[in-house]
């Protein structure tokens, strides 16, 4: 079996010429692609920087107005409506398949293959924190104590 060093030797010195000038252009050609590569994805690097650095300033600059729109939000009595959902979904271990909100105070919500009775513990817990249950909608499957709900829920 020839090793490569014996087939470049057999090679006239003609022919081991032109393999070498093809190999430094191919060599070249590679060269080039990696640096335009790099200065490309460094390029884009410093890019994505500035405009977090922007997004984060933006950020910092309107933390104060978003802290005034919580205070007016608790002084009405308003709430996150889908952080006590989520969370009580997720202790009963219940998967919202679907979440719509309807508007900035109701919400409506599907879950496919779910027990009846967890099902119900999951309403009552959601009705403790100050949700209400608007309208209720259960599908019967054919498996026994399985059902699909649609719920509508809205702030108290």
């Amino acid at each position: 079996m020839k090793t490569p060093r014996d087939f470049y030797q057999a090679l006239s010195a003609r022919d081991r010429r032109v393999l070498q000038l093809a190999a430094s252009v191919v060599g070249l050609l590679l060269g080039f692609y990696v640096l335009n590569w790099s200065y490309h994805y460094y390029d884009s690097g410093k890019t994505q920087l500035k405009e977090s650095s922007e997004l984060l300033a933006w950020m910092h600059g309107n933390r104060g107005k978003l802290k005034n729109i919580e205070e007016k939000k608790a002084d009405k009595g308003e709430t996150n409506l889908l952080g006590p959902i989520t969370e009580t979904a997720r202790k009963q271990k219940i998967t919202l398949d679907r979440v719509q909100p309807e508007n900035e105070s109701r919400i409506r919500i599907w879950v496919e293959a779910v027990e009846f009775q967890t099902l119900m513990r999951w309403l009552d817990q959601i009705s403790q924190h100050n949700v209400q249950i608007e309208s209720v909608t259960i599908e019967r499957s054919p498996d026994s104590g399985i059902v699909s709900v649609q719920v509508m829920l809205s702030n108290r």
